[in-house]
């Protein structure tokens, strides 16, 4: 409502004023009044007017003041109080508010209604004492002074009551309201205090599926350890088998070779039994006297069975090699990992004047075969390996826990700068943990050439470590400053994501490659000027450029055709550096 409209409708102003009363003038007649006495009476009811409206003026004041503070209570905004109490207290808040304006709203329309009746009250009654002082004039005095008390008492019990009324409504709908926003209060503690117990219910239930999962990888990793320590035993008796069946070959051919009377060539023929398994062989003997083995048929299948058994030897462990994938971690075999590419030949003990071989024939006395050469890198880094990825793999998951610890209790969104371990502190702690391992390979490599061992220089294990860990520090720098604004459980995630790639694919891998260089380091750091080296794949015809530094040997100092001084060729490349003789 309006200013103008509700001063018209609780006012009480007459429509005559004070001014008009009194300057009022009147007819005269015979025997009239006396005009003195009119003129005192219209005098006296002219100044009650005056004070009447200047107390009509002073409540209206009044009544304006307590309007205002019912209009204008400071309520809170809506994010302070979704901040407070939530979106239900704020919807309760909301509630409670409209139903006060409405009682505010009923409670002015109430006064106003009461006001409004009251003026036409005492217009009726002003105009009664006005018809009556035109009517009575003598009576006039005692008649208005009446009215106009009346008027007043009426006016301010009428003001009273809507003044209570007022105040009693504007007491109930705070008491209301309170009683409201207490019980939002109440029940927004009570989710928090549901919410907080369901975050700790999942917290642990995540917690145990963790370490479950932990304990799962454990046994996986253990059961993954044990199958490649089975693995490496198997690789050595098929070695030591073959090498045993290349031995029978030796002194098959020497048996051949040497003229001998027919006990040695029975000797053969049981060796042969005992080798290809075929009892149908017998010692015969030939046309120049000299005893041979020959089948039922009368043939000479001695050679052909012997070179044919070893053809077929040979055949299955290239193709095994070739199919048989490497282990992570563990150089590649040689030799297959099933024994069952032939059947494992019964070996008699030589004669008691007989010498065992004690080189194969691909090698000479005072010369060390390739085979054997790996044989010495593997029995240094099999167990180094295995020792040294478990140590990193830690390091590694200590180095996630940390950043992910600093991502969580960074304020907002962080950048790289922001939670990452400084370069020279992460550097610092990789090389602590690889210097050991590299100064035991690189010592390796100088003993497998007959070198007293001394430690790796310092350089080594930093390169080392830069090599490994700084690609993944890119990678992760560029993920979290890649991300959205406020996305931290999807920089968590990303962060996870890059860490378990590292480890479970890449981590493994270098830690071979760094630990196989610093093998071929020793070797090549042990050996003297104007030595020449060999270089030898680990498996020939897996790489065409391994391959190629291996066809020629390479004088100290000059380069491979790849042009490196020495293996590795290339990431996941396993080759040996030896001297020119293996």
């Amino acid at each position: 409502m309006a200013e103008s409209d509700r001063r018209r409708v609780i006012t009480s102003t007459p429509h005559l004023t004070p001014e008009q009363i009194s300057q009022r003038t009147f007819a005269t007649s015979f025997r009239g009044f006396s005009e003195a006495d009119v003129r005192a009476f219209l005098k006296r009811i002219s100044d009650e007017l005056v004070v009447t409206r200047d107390r009509e003026a002073e409540l209206l004041s009044v009544i304006d003041d307590l309007e205002s503070q019912l209009r204008a209570p400071r309520p809170l905004n809506e994010p302070e109080m979704l901040d407070a109490l939530g979106a239900e207290t704020t919807r309760l808040l909301r509630s409670a508010r409209e139903a006060a304006d409405e009682i505010r709203a009923k409670g002015e329309e109430r006064g106003a209604r009461i006001l409004d009746e009251a003026r036409v009250e005492a217009d009726r009654m002003l105009a009664e004492a006005e018809e009556r002082s035109r009517l009575r004039t003598e009576e006039a005095d005692e008649h208005a002074a009446l009215v106009v008390s009346e008027a007043e008492a009426r006016a301010a019990e009428l003001q009273t009551e809507s003044e209570r009324h007022a105040e009693a409504e504007q007491q109930r709908v705070e008491r209301e309201s309170e009683e409201q926003i207490e019980a939002a209060r109440q029940q927004g503690r009570e989710m928090l205090e549901e919410a907080k117990s369901t975050r700790e219910r999942v917290l642990a239930d995540l917690f145990r599926r963790r370490a479950l999962l932990q304990a799962q990888i454990d046994e996986l990793r253990a059961g993954r350890d044990s199958l490649l320590d089975a693995y490496r035993v198997v690789k050595r008796s098929f070695l030591d088998a073959t090498n045993a069946l290349a031995q029978v070959e030796a002194r098959a051919a020497e048996e051949r070779a040497r003229d001998g009377d027919g006990e040695q060539s029975d000797e053969l023929a049981e060796e042969l039994r005992a080798a290809t398994g075929d009892d149908d062989v017998e010692a015969i003997a030939g046309d120049d006297g000299e005893a041979v083995a020959t089948d039922g048929d009368g043939t000479d299948p001695s050679l052909a069975d012997v070179d044919s058994l070893f053809a077929r030897l040979r055949a299955g462990q290239e193709a095994v090699a070739e199919d048989v994938p490497e282990p992570a971690g563990a150089p590649v075999p040689e030799a297959p990992a099933a024994t069952e590419a032939a059947p494992e030949p019964e070996i008699e003990a030589p004669a008691a004047d007989e010498t065992p071989p004690e080189a194969t024939p691909s090698t000479t006395p005072g010369t060390t075969s390739a085979d054997e050469w790996r044989a010495k890198r593997s029995d240094v880094l099999d167990p180094l390996i295995s020792s040294i990825t478990k140590k990193a793999k830690r390091a590694a998951q200590d180095d996630q826990n940390a950043l992910l610890d600093a991502v969580r209790r960074h304020k907002g969104r962080p950048t790289s700068e922001q939670v990452l371990v400084p370069e020279p502190d992460l550097l610092a702690s990789w090389i602590e943990l690889l210097h050991d391992a590299i100064d035991e390979a690189y010592g390796a490599g100088r003993a497998a050439v007959g070198v007293d061992v001394v430690p790796a220089e310092a350089t080594m294990a930093r390169e080392a470590a830069e090599t490994i860990v700084l690609p993944l520090r890119e990678r992760i720098a560029t993920a979290i400053d890649a991300g959205e604004e406020g996305d931290t459980s999807g920089l968590v995630e990303r962060i996870g994501a890059r860490f378990r790639e590292w480890k479970n694919q890449s981590l493994e891998e270098l830690l071979v490659d760094e630990l196989s260089g610093a093998w071929s380091r020793g070797v090549y750091d042990a050996s003297p000027d104007g030595a020449v080296f060999r270089w030898i794949p680990l498996v020939e015809g897996r790489c065409a450029d391994c391959d190629d530094n291996g066809l020629e040997p390479t004088t100290k100092g000059s380069s491979f055709p790849t042009g490196q001084l020495h293996p590795p060729a290339h990431p996941g490349c396993r080759c040996l550096l030896a001297p020119a003789d293996t």
